[in-house]
């Protein structure tokens, strides 16, 4: 019995131990005032103040180039922002790689605009089957896959069109 006791005791001490460990390792990289600008990026960014939320989450990522939660928040006020929604793709693909799934949508997203339809597919794809909660639904992300299956089809055969002003009787 003493014996039951002592290994319960080593075991309860191991899994304390392995549990400080993982704390540890899981702290964030970010001193005091990187944690308060992060959490005022964090507030502008709830609030779809993309531009305000954009310049803290730059100076987040001058200290942490590679945070995958600050390559795919910089991502996403880029492209909402929409000046450039290209200018997205680096943050989406370095938050993608180090496999951050709400990443794989906006990338999917950005290939699509630059016809790079066979990898948004499978970015889509990737996304569907991601584990976890995602803020789409299959069925949206579905939706997606088909109007990339189709755009494929339609840019494989492109309609000769010519536009012919029909006269002054009708309004442009």
């Amino acid at each position: 019995i003493k014996e039951m006791k002592a290994k319960k005791l080593v075991s309860i001490a191991i899994l304390l131990f392995m549990w400080g460990c993982i704390e540890v390792v899981a702290q964030n990289r970010f001193n005091k005032e990187q944690m308060q600008e992060l959490r005022k990026a964090d507030y502008y960014y709830d609030l779809t103040d993309y531009r305000t939320a954009l310049d803290a989450y730059k100076l987040l990522y001058a200290a942490d180039s590679l945070h995958p939660d600050i390559n795919h928040k910089i991502g996403v006020c880029i492209f909402k922002i929409g000046k450039d929604k290209l200018e997205s793709v680096k943050y989406f693909k370095m938050a993608s790689d180090k496999d951050f799934v709400e990443a794989h949508y906006y990338l999917a997203q950005c290939y699509h605009l630059q016809e790079k339809l066979d990898d948004a597919i499978k970015l889509y794809h990737k996304y569907k089957n991601s584990a976890g909660d995602k803020l789409l639904s299959n069925s949206e992300i579905d939706r997606y896959i088909d109007i990339s299956l189709k755009a494929k089809v339609l840019i494989s055969s492109p309609l000769d069109v010519s536009i012919v002003n029909a006269g002054p009787m009708i309004n442009s």
